[in-house]
C-alpha cells in the first residue's frame, strides 16, 4: 500500500522521519510554517512511545512513573500538524526515494531523516534482557526487580547505574537474592583506575556482587560460564554496548563497523545528500571515534532540525561540532550521583539533585503536552 502522495496533491512533497528519537523530537517543534506549506511530514515509529535513557535508572529504583520517562510520539506528532504512523522500516530504496514497513506500506520521499537509535549486543546468540531499543526498558526491569539470580552484563556506565538502582528497588521492598554484576574489563574502563576502585567499593557496600575481568563463554541449563566459574542466573540483563539496527546496512548506506550510516559535518549521508540522520545510528566519518550517548544525540538535534528545514529551502546547511569534554551524571540509587567532567569527579545527593534537574527539564521542554512525571 502507498501511503501519502501528499495531502494538497500529488505535487506536494514528503519528508519521511523514521524512528521517535531526541533529534526527530526537538525537528517536530521547530519546523517553519514555510516547511510546512511545501512538505507533508510524516513520522514513523516502532512504537508509540520514545522513552528517555536518562531516566532508566531512576525508573528502576522507583523514583519515576513510566508516563513521567517517555514521550506520546503520537500526540506530539498530532499537536505539531504531522502524521505519525507506527511500523517498523524494514528497507529504504534510495534510487526509487521510498520507505518499507513490515505492514506492507510504502512511503514515497523527498527527504528521508532516520533516527532510530541502536539495538543491544547479544550476548553468545543469548539476548537477555535489554535496554535497546528502549521501548523494552520497562519490560526489563519488572523482570530483574523479581528475579531470584538476576545479573547485569557489563560493567560501563548503564549497566553500573541499572546494578545500583535495581538494587536499591530491591532493598526498599525486601526482595531476595544477590545483585551481582559481570564484566570482561574493570568498571568503568573509560575513567580512571581511582575512580574505577571507588565505585566498585561503591557496589559492594550496597550488596552487589561484582567479578570484573572475567570473560564469559555461554550460558547453559540457568547457569552463566565464565573462565572462573558458574553462576546461576534466571534473568540478565545485558549491557555491552550495542549496534545500529540491521535496516542502514541492508539498505546500501555506507556503514561503520557496527552498521551506523557514516555522515558528514552536516549530520548527511555521504552516499546521499537528501538523507539526514542523528543519534547512536550514526557515525561522523571525521569523528569515527566519538561515543554513541545521549549527550551528543541530545547535541545533535537542533543542527540536524536547522539543516532538515535549510536542505528544503535550499539553504547552506550548518555543521555540527562535538565537543571533546561534556558533563555526564551518573545515579547511584537511593538519590546518590556520580558527577564526571573530564577528569573531575564527585559522589553524592547534590550530584543526583543536578542529573534530576537536568531530566526534568529535558523532559518539559521536549513534550507540548504536560508531563505525568512524579517523584516519589
Amino acid at each position: 500500500m502507498v501511503v501519502g502522495e501528499g495531502r494538497k496533491g500529488l505535487h506536494m512533497k514528503q519528508l519521511v522521519l523514521i524512528g521517535g528519537g531526541h533529534a526527530h523530537l526537538h525537528a517536530i517543534r521547530h519546523f517553519s510554517t514555510e516547511v510546512r506549506k511545501q512538505y507533508e511530514i510524516i513520522l514513523i515509529s516502532a512504537s508509540p512511545y520514545q522513552y528517555y535513557s536518562g531516566m532508566f535508572s531512576g525508573y528502576a529504583e522507583g523514583l519515576y512513573e513510566q508516563d513521567g520517562i517517555r514521550f506520546d510520539l503520537r500526540a506530539l506528532a498530532e499537536q505539531a500538524g504531522i502524521r505519525w504512523m507506527e511500523g517498523c522500516v524494514t528497507r529504504v530504496d534510495r534510487v526509487g526515494r521510498r520507505v518499507m514497513t513490515d505492514m506492507g506500506d510504502v512511503l514515497p520521499f523527498d527527504v528521508l531523516s532516520i533516527n532510530v537509535g541502536s539495538v543491544s549486543n547479544s550476548l553468545f546468540g543469548h539476548q537477555g534482557l535489554v535496554m535497546k531499543p528502549s521501548y523494552k526498558i520497562t519490560e526489563a526491569i519488572h523482570k530483574m526487580r523479581m528475579a531470584e539470580n538476576p545479573i547485569v552484563i557489563g560493567g560501563g556506565a548503564a549497566g553500573v547505574e541499572m546494578a545500583l538502582s535495581l538494587a536499591a528497588w530491591r532493598g526498599a521492598h525486601r526482595i531476595g537474592g544477590v545483585m551481582r554484576m559481570v564484566t570482561r574489563s574493570r568498571l568503568l574502563p573509560d575513567g580512571s583506575d581511582g575512580l574505577s576502585r571507588k565505585v566498585k567499593e561503591w557496589m559492594r557496600r550496597e550488596g552487589i556482587q561484582v567479578f570484573e575481568n572475567e570473560h564469559i563463554h555461554d550460558l547453559q541449563r540457568g547457569n552463566l560460564l565464565t573462565d572462573r566459574q558458574a553462576l546461576i542466573v534466571d534473568q540478565m540483563l545485558v549491557a555491552i554496548g550495542s549496534q545500529s539496527p540491521s535496516l542502514l546496512r541492508e539498505s546500501g548506506f555506507d556503514t561503520d563497523r557496527a552498521g551506523a550510516m557514516l555522515v558528514n559535518d552536516h549530520l548527511q549521508s555521504e552516499t546521499d545528500p537528501g538523507i539526514f540522520g542523528a543519534g547512536d545510528c550514526v557515525t561522523l566519518s571525521r569523528h569515527p571515534s566519538l561515543p554513541k550517548n545521549g549527550v551528543y544525540a541530545i547535541r545533535q538535534a537542533p543542527v540536524l532540525s536547522k539543516n532538515l528545514q535549510r536542505y528544503m529551502m535550499g539553504k547552506p546547511l550548518t555543521s555540527f561540532e562535538p565537543q571533546e569534554t561534556y558533563l555526564s551524571i551518573l545515579s547511584l540509587g537511593k538519590k546518590k550521583g556520580l558527577l564526571r567532567y573530564g577528569d573531575f569527579y564527585w559522589f553524592g545527593h547534590s550530584s543526583w539533585l543536578m542529573k534530576d534537574w537536568i531530566d526534568r527539564n529535558f523532559m518539559r521542554a521536549n513534550s507540548f503536552i504536560s508531563s505525568s512525571s512524579k517523584r516519589k
